[in-house]
């Protein structure tokens, strides 16, 4: 991301805001379906993280961490959102259309074992491998300790990769 423009951001520029944020659209999106499951709760938990964004951006000290700082405030966001709505388990046909927009549409199987796992290793898998977010990245976005988003990562793909040997979906086998 452009330092410089962050800079303008914080120092009050609304259009470089926007520019900052049409350059994460996509990444902010997809991690608002992640949480939310569905297109339109997406787009409110985007358009209230570009509202809160905007109107605390003079608080960010570090401008490097804008990505994070912004991802936090999506997930924060779309937590707040859920815990109104009693709303947090993902469907398998939901997973299916986020991750066809990750170019992974042949993969049934993947998609069904990433439904499956526990939540606290399912949002690190996505995050981190869908979304490109770095380990740090992934800390300082979910407040949780870089060591222990490196044994969640671990004991998921551990996970998967039990899934994916030996689970039967709908009568076929997986090999």
């Amino acid at each position: 991301m452009d330092i410089k423009r962050i800079v303008q951001a914080i120092k009050g520029d609304k259009l470089a805001f926007e520019g900052l944020l049409l350059e994460m659209q996509e990444q902010l999106y997809r991690t608002a379906y992640i949480y939310m499951q569905n297109k339109e709760d997406a787009l409110d938990v985007l358009q209230e993280t570009a509202y809160l964004g905007m109107k605390s951006i003079y608080q960010l000290r570090d401008p490097s961490l804008f990505k994070t700082w912004l991802t936090r405030i999506l997930i924060n966001t779309a937590l707040k959102e859920l815990k109104q709505k009693k709303k947090v388990h993902f469907s398998g046909e939901e997973q299916l259309i986020f991750l066809k927009t990750n170019e992974v549409e042949n993969d049934l199987d993947l998609v069904r074992a990433i439904g499956m796992l526990k939540e606290d290793y399912r949002i690190v898998i996505l995050l981190h491998y869908y979304q490109g977010l770095s380990i740090k990245e992934l800390s300082l976005a979910l407040n949780i300790p870089e060591g222990t988003i490196k044994t969640n990562l671990s004991r998921g793909r551990k996970c998967l990769k039990t899934l994916l040997e030996e689970v039967d979906y709908n009568g076929f086998q997986t090999n």
